[in-house]
């Protein structure tokens, strides 16, 4: 059988045929604008299309987003770790900066205390503090090698500190004037009361001074010295000029119950647990 050969024609008419719409509609959208009147087929147009465009490019701007962050989230963890590294870094530097400007002004402090002195002390500093939870004892860095022996004055600029109990090659352990068995002389220092008694510890803040006559004028605020009747400490620190051994503040005088005297409650002047360097006398 013989097939009958189509024309080109039949074969494009679609295409033909949107090619002649689209000619008719633009005459027609341009002769409407020449007139100045709405052109309903291109309204329809818009309306049907511009919504689901605009839908799809505001989908498009929020995947392009979201990948984004999922391709430099990566990144931005190592770039904010980076950063926390360095701040802590700058604070670290800062604490040790600060830390090196209070020892400076410690030191300058320390500097001019020792400079008084007739006979230059040794200096030590505290390694630790209350290694037994029974007595009040320093352990220092200095030893039998640096010259330290039994008995020997340990002091602050702020004051007695207390003495050497036992001395090894390279540390000493110093006994605290609050420890129960430290006792020295002391006296009161002021105009018109020159009362003498003995300053006990006993494990707590506060010192004990008894031997208290009841006569005794003793007061709240009245400053506690040595007074030259131990063995242990001397009544003033040899320089220019002769500085006093302070003891520490009266807190509150009362009654002594042992006896027909008085005791009165001492503030040591040293505050033990933030003393970091001593100077020991020889």
């Amino acid at each position: 059988m013989r097939m009958e050969k189509k024309s080109p024609f039949h074969r494009y008419w679609p295409v033909t045929a949107l090619v002649a719409l689209g000619m008719g509609t633009g005459a027609w959208h341009n002769a409407q604008t020449r007139r100045d009147k709405p052109d309903v087929v291109t309204g329809l147009v818009r309306a049907a299309v511009v919504p689901p465009a605009s839908l799809l490019s505001g989908t498009s701007r929020w995947l392009g987003a979201q990948a984004g962050w999922v391709f430099a989230g990566r990144g931005l963890a190592a770039e904010n770790a980076k950063l926390s590294r360095q701040v802590a870094d700058l604070e670290a530097e800062n604490a040790r900066l600060r830390e090196a400007q209070i020892s400076n002004a410690r030191l300058r402090a320390d500097l001019k205390f020792v400079e008084t002195l007739k006979r230059p002390p040794l200096a030590a500093e505290v390694w630790s503090r209350r290694p037994d939870p029974n007595y009040d004892t320093l352990i220092i860095s200095r030893g039998r090698r640096d010259g330290v022996l039994p008995h020997d004055l340990v002091i602050c600029p702020a004051g007695v500190v207390g003495y050497i109990s036992e001395a090894d090659l390279i540390t000493s352990t110093v006994v605290l004037l609050t420890d129960q068995n430290a006792t020295l002389g002391a006296r009161i220092q002021r105009t018109g009361s020159r009362a003498i008694g003995l300053c006990r510890g006993s494990n707590s803040p506060l010192l004990t001074l008894t031997d208290l006559e009841n006569e005794a004028d003793v007061k709240p605020g009245d400053l506690v010295v040595t007074s030259g009747l131990s063995r242990l400490y001397p009544k003033t620190l040899e320089g220019s000029p002769p500085r006093d051994l302070i003891i520490g503040t009266v807190e509150r005088v009362q009654p002594d119950l042992s006896s027909a005297g008085k005791i009165a409650l001492v503030r040591p002047k040293v505050n033990y647990d933030k003393v970091e360097e001593v100077y020991i006398l020889r």
